[in-house]
């Protein structure tokens, strides 16, 4: 009989999502010092920013900045690595793919536009999840030599309709990738979620 039991509580585990036996320390990432926790508007997500973002950039025609925090999503009860894009434009983009050039790659995400109208200006904001492949871009984020602007473009039906630019610190980018392994992204299902946060990476010739 108590082998009968082991054999089916060992079942029932291996039946489990990958996700729900992570051990992603969220207690710990909300005691790090120098960050701001918030709810992320319309969702019961938790954010842990730090304080010295967003980094502002530039844009042909408008405003930019780019931030890098972590998101807890409720819906699959996992702790990611977040990039959010926020523009201020006089025409709007509506972009579906916003793409990224550092370190001799391109790495263009898949996109959905927020987008909320004011006295004439268009604000979007993006949001990017890092999967188990694109997190490599936080790595080539981490590597560079020199902190300079990063190449950005933003697409809509496979053509560019605005282009603009962002320095991410790379001991910043160093920072936010550490403490995420330390404190057990990797444990998480960083493969199950690549479909819902596509990336797709090409070396630039």
């Amino acid at each position: 009989m108590k082998k009968l039991l082991t054999l089916l509580t060992a079942i029932l585990l291996a039946l489990l999502p990958v996700a729900a036996l992570s051990e992603f320390n969220n207690a710990e990432l909300q005691r790090t010092e120098n960050c701001i926790i918030m709810m992320q508007p319309g969702s019961r997500d938790v954010l842990v920013c730090p304080m010295n973002q967003p980094f502002a950039g530039e844009l042909d025609d408008g405003w930019l900045n780019v931030s890098v925090d972590f998101i807890e999503k409720m819906d699959i009860d996992m702790t990611l690595i977040r990039v959010a894009v926020g523009i201020e434009v006089y025409d709007n983009v509506y972009a579906d793919t916003i793409t990224f050039t550092v370190g001799g790659k391109c790495y263009a995400f898949s996109v959905e536009a927020d987008v909320f109208e004011y006295d004439a200006v268009f604000q979007e904001d993006y949001y990017i999840c890092l999967t188990d492949e694109s997190l490599a871009f936080l790595k080539a984020l981490a590597q560079q030599k020199k902190d300079n602007p990063i190449p950005m473009a933003f697409l809509s039906g496979g053509e560019t309709v605005m282009t603009g630019s962002v320095v991410i610190p790379g001991a910043e980018a160093a920072w936010i990738y550490d403490l995420f392994i330390d404190l057990g992204g990797r444990s998480q299902d960083l493969k199950g979620i690549v479909e819902r946060w596509p990336c797709v990476i090409t070396k630039v010739k």
